[in-house]
């Protein structure tokens, strides 16, 4: 589960590169591969996720979400 991802500081997480449409494009194609995996992670959180809520704003819990990302 991307542990040492997961174990980041505030200071240590990586800048990622957005293009015109909002898509993770670099600094690197490996950052942008290990953001996406991460990302996954964060979606299968039950508890910061859960299924039963049909779209994203409707989240309770969006705020820690975007502070965790």
């Amino acid at each position: 589960m991307l542990h040492r991802v997961h174990a980041r500081s505030r200071e240590e997480r990586l800048v990622i590169v957005l293009n015109s449409l909002g898509q993770p494009v670099g600094p690197t194609k490996e950052i942008v591969q290990e953001f996406k995996f991460f990302l996954g992670t964060v979606a299968r959180d039950s508890e910061l996720a859960p299924l039963n809520y049909r779209t994203f704003p409707s989240l309770p819990t969006l705020d820690k979400i975007l502070d965790y990302v």
